[in-house]
């Protein structure tokens, strides 16, 4: 005699054979046919075990991504206990991901984080990435750092090195993160991304061999990658320069003779500032914790001058004007905290052939 509240067992079977049904169109890329089979499923087995791996299977089947996020949500928030919940909330980054959406993005996968599951890295990393679009350097960072020192995610170990290089420059830290993402492999999918940030490294130094022979391995093992074209154009714009094929991987004398901090922000050196070691006075304001606040106040002092943003190691700055004369510096700097509440403090530029220099007040 079966047990009051369970299923007979013919409607069991029965609803697994109507699962299996599902399971075949979808896989068959019959979306709308499996769609329809699992709404007529919620309709006929609502009490099924099967219930949330069919409302997974309705959400994989959504072509529209906001109903895609719905569904996802539905199998996350009404099945606690459901085996791969976590994948249903790793679903949903992903989307969030693919659509640009970071602050979504940001807060989602900081919800899977919470979950403890077996997908954790997975969603460090989304967490990272949206954190860097946001502007929360630090928090990118400290993500990563918790991913790669558990030994996982090669992606991870790139993506520390591009924030490495925010906050230092082409320093030391960063030469030694690049060497230690390019530990992955050449099988690894992040690799021509590694050797291609190499040469950017080789070439800011002055160092064309090298920059040059990174380019060509990415062209030569990597035809089919983004960065081989990438690589093709700086390979074009080196060879007036002769280069010769070398090793370039990191070795611990190249990182011995990397600056520790690379003082050069992310600006370019303006061609028509003058000849090589030139200088002038200059206003910086900030730092600013995100991208979207310093352009703000970019905007706000365009009329005093030439304005240039830039990434340096305590956060978003912003550089205003070009004075020959400090004096000429000072009243600008009166004037904005007057007219804006603005404190911008004088800086000396300088400028070598290949480089430009902040020094403080």
């Amino acid at each position: 005699m079966l047990c009051a509240g369970l299923p007979a067992f013919a409607d069991k079977a029965a609803d697994l054979a109507s699962y299996d049904a599902i399971r075949t169109a979808a896989a068959d890329g019959e979306n709308a046919a499996a769609e329809k089979l699992c709404a007529e499923f919620l309709k006929k087995y609502p009490g099924s075990n099967l219930v949330p791996d069919v409302r997974m299977v309705m959400a994989d089947c959504q072509a529209d991504p906001e109903e895609a996020l719905k569904q996802y949500a539905v199998v996350r928030d009404k099945y606690r206990f459901y085996p791969r919940r976590a994948r249903a909330q790793l679903r949903i980054c992903e989307i969030h991901f693919f659509l640009s959406q970071w602050q979504a993005l940001y807060d989602e996968s900081g919800r899977g984080i919470s979950l403890d599951a077996a997908e954790a890295v997975q969603f460090r990393y989304f967490r990272a990435l949206a954190a860097v679009q946001l502007g929360n350097i630090e928090e990118a960072e400290n993500q990563c750092r918790s991913i790669t020192g558990e030994g996982h995610s090669h992606a991870a170990r790139v993506l520390l090195a591009y924030i490495t290089r925010q906050k230092s420059g082409n320093s030391r830290e960063y030469i030694y993160a690049l060497r230690e993402a390019a530990m992955g492999g050449p099988e690894n999918a992040v690799h021509p991304s590694v050797l291609y940030l190499l040469g950017k490294f080789y070439e800011s130094q002055g160092d064309w061999d090298r920059a040059y022979s990174a380019y060509s391995d990415v062209i030569g093992r990597y035809p089919g990658s983004p960065e081989a074209g990438f690589s093709s154009r700086r390979t074009e714009a080196l060879k007036d320069k002769n280069p010769k094929r070398r090793q370039y991987l990191p070795d611990e004398r190249t990182i011995r003779q990397t600056d520790q901090l690379d003082l050069q922000p992310e600006i370019d050196a303006d061609e028509e500032s003058g000849a090589a070691d030139a200088w002038h006075y200059s206003l910086s304001i900030g730092p600013f914790g995100s991208a979207a606040n310093a352009r703000g106040i970019k905007k706000t002092v365009e009329e005093f001058g030439t304005v240039k943003m830039a990434r340096t190691r305590e956060g978003y700055m912003i550089y205003l004007g070009s004075f020959a004369e400090s004096d000429e510096a000072l009243k600008t700097r009166i004037r904005l905290a007057e007219e804006y509440g603005i404190n911008a403090h004088i800086v000396r530029v300088s400028r070598d052939e290949t480089r430009q220099y902040i020094h403080g007040e």
